[in-house]
């Protein structure tokens, strides 16, 4: 057997074993990116500005999430810091995979979103 061909023999065993993991409900794609001339001073200052980037997107969400108007539930959430863009410049910004409900504030129940929309009760 070539290679190539058991890398992605193991490529799929470990997709399948990560999808396993998975909570059964609709995720979302945020993207948080800096603004150029904060950009600029992440060049410089790289582990206080991307503190700074992933705590401020995170507490947003939660917070947006955490409102009874919107969805009144504590969410989870992946976040990847990626620091260039696709034309391989310094291009700050952060990728976050949120599921599509949370928990109520008691830790009881799940509270899901409308599909399609996020932070909205269904």
């Amino acid at each position: 057997m070539r290679n190539v061909q058991r890398t992605s023999f193991a490529a799929r065993d470990w997709m399948a074993a990560q999808a396993a993991d998975l909570l059964p409900v609709e995720y979302f794609h945020v993207v948080f990116t800096l603004p150029a001339e904060i950009a600029q001073i992440a060049y410089w200052n790289k582990k206080a500005v991307y503190d700074l980037l992933f705590r401020a997107s995170a507490e947003t969400l939660t917070t947006i999430a955490a409102d009874p108007k919107r969805l009144g539930a504590r969410i989870g959430m992946t976040n990847v810091l990626h620091t260039w863009g696709s034309a391989l410049t310094h291009h700050p910004h952060v990728h976050i995979i949120v599921p599509g409900g949370g928990l109520s504030p008691d830790s009881t129940r799940w509270i899901g979103c409308r599909p399609g929309v996020p932070g909205r009760h269904p």
